[in-house]
């Protein structure tokens, strides 16, 4: 992708994931220099959220986050940290994490290095119901991509959220896990514009 204003983009993963997801790789080919972001899924959220603060706290460029399914609940978390945002991009998003991530309590293995881990209950319990939005930067464009074939979170339950916050919408298909990468790159396109008016 040639001429894009925004300077930099950060890409985070979903549970139990890490930088060499595929959707990672997919945004690399298509945008040299963008960034992964990592986090660990046995530590509990705001341990997280500092750690991810971290990685971008020295950036003063226009940058967009996509965030996927928990990556996406931490872009929301992260933007207020992240001075120069100019855009989010939500795939698949997990929104209610403390009541999704319950299933996956014990033992835990990451599907991109194979390595066990353990996810207790009391990381379980750090993480927040859901999201206040008022207080996550909601000036800032935001772009959802929703899968309605997801089998792992509800799609209804997250486009009911996100569109009574003013969040825009685009539905993909092919299930939790992204496929439709040209969907996700007309999004950045939009992003970039400044196609994506906020509420």
């Amino acid at each position: 992708m040639e001429n894009l204003k925004i300077a930099s983009f950060y890409y985070i993963h979903g549970f139990a994931s890490g930088k060499s997801s595929s959707t990672c790789q997919k945004i690399s080919e298509r945008i040299p220099g963008a960034k992964a972001l990592a986090y660990d899924s046995s530590k509990p959220f705001m341990q997280n959220l500092k750690s991810l603060a971290s990685q971008i706290e020295n950036d003063r460029e226009p940058c967009c986050i996509i965030g996927s399914s928990l990556g996406a609940f931490y872009a929301m978390s992260l933007s207020p940290f992240a001075h120069c945002c100019r855009g989010r991009i939500l795939i698949n998003p997990s929104l209610a994490p403390k009541n999704s991530l319950k299933k996956y309590i014990g033992k835990c293995k990451n599907f991109e290095t194979g390595s066990d881990f353990e996810f207790t209950q009391q990381v379980c319990n750090s993480y927040p119901e859901g999201l206040d939005f008022s207080a996550l930067a909601p000036a800032i464009p935001t772009v959802a991509l929703l899968a309605k074939d997801d089998e792992v979170l509800d799609y209804r339950a997250s486009e009911s959220i996100l569109k009574s916050h003013g969040i825009f919408v685009s539905y993909v298909s092919g299930g939790h896990r992204l496929r439709d990468y040209e969907a996700l790159f007309a999004a950045i396109k939009q992003i970039d514009a400044g196609a994506i008016k906020t509420a």
